[in-house]
């Protein structure tokens, strides 16, 4: 499956099983996780989920993104922001060349909006940014 985005055709890396191979066993664990919140939120909705670890390489980004895009599946808008600013590795996972993200939104040379990227129906992406803090 190939997603446009600017008009650029992009194709994830393996990173993003619930895209690449939906029928994977591991989408399917993606797909459980994601039943599992929404029930967590019948009360209240949630609006924020974070993923974050102590240390470097367990997968913080792979889940975010796999979660996210079940999450689109449903019709659930989503916006995965990659706030590691020291390892920044959406941009990676996703194809993309690094782009304009939250630090160049912080330092006024880019608009919230146009440092978003439309990635996915229902599923849009801000980068870290070119800047660093």
């Amino acid at each position: 499956m190939t997603i446009k985005q600017n008009e650029n055709t992009l194709k994830p890396s393996d990173a993003l099983i619930t895209m690449t191979d939906p029928e994977n066993v591991a989408s399917e664990a993606f797909r459980i996780l994601r039943t599992n919140i929404s029930l967590k939120d019948f009360d209240q909705k949630l609006k924020v989920i974070n993923v974050i670890s102590a240390s470097a390489k367990e997968s913080k980004s792979t889940t975010v993104l796999n979660l996210a895009y079940v999450f689109s599946q449903l019709g659930k808008k989503v916006l995965v922001m990659d706030l590691d600013l020291r390892l920044p590795s959406i941009h990676k996972k996703l194809k993309l060349k690094k782009k304009n993200g939250i630090t160049d939104v912080f330092a006024r040379t880019i608009s919230f909006n146009d440092a978003i990227i439309h990635y996915a129906p229902k599923m849009d992406v801000l980068l870290s940014g070119t800047r660093n803090p």
